[in-house]
């Protein structure tokens, strides 16, 4: 399996988790999966970039982290767009996205009910560092760039224009 490319960020002084999101290519588009703040909420998505390799970018989103709904919402134009009926999600597409979202929340993120959460919360407690719900493994933050309020890591292949893209238009509150 092909490693995602991931880009996380995290308010260690503020609300903690604000944005991780995941990538893979299917050229022509792009898939992934996100989890972020939007107001007080966590909000989730699977997404697909169509055609972003090319010209006219469509931007499809799930409802939360159903795949199986299909593609439910349009956000191209940066406004949410209800479609009906929701375009179906491919079901090799579906299982690639399943597949990377499982390993990279593995790798990278710690939710309520995970074995080992009163233990990751207290490494964050210990070093006066944030927590929400939904965090980051306390042992990968030392990959972090910690230069401004909001800690970031980027993965090496990390394509800035479709972080740019997503940011622009995604219904987080994180703007990178």
């Amino acid at each position: 399996m092909v490693s995602p490319q991931v880009h996380l960020a995290y308010a260690p002084r503020g609300a903690g988790l604000a944005c991780a999101v995941m990538y893979l290519k299917a050229e022509p588009d792009i898939i992934g999966w996100w989890i972020g703040r939007q107001s007080a909420e966590f909000h989730t998505a699977y997404f697909r970039l169509a055609g972003f390799y090319g010209t006219g970018t469509r931007f499809y989103a799930s409802e939360g982290s159903d795949l199986y709904g299909g593609w439910k919402s349009e956000l191209t134009s940066g406004k949410h767009r209800e479609l009906e009926p929701p375009l179906a999600v491919e079901s090799e597409v579906a299982h690639r996205l399943e597949q990377a979202q499982d390993a990279f929340c593995g790798e990278w993120l710690i939710f309520p009910g995970d074995k080992d959460v009163a233990e990751q919360h207290q490494a964050y407690a210990d070093a006066e560092l944030a927590w929400s719900d939904v965090c980051f493994q306390f042992s990968q933050l030392n990959k972090f760039v910690k230069h401004d309020a909001v800690w970031t890591y980027y993965s090496h292949n990390f394509e800035a224009a479709v972080g740019k893209f997503l940011m622009k238009r995604w219904p987080l509150d994180y703007r990178g």
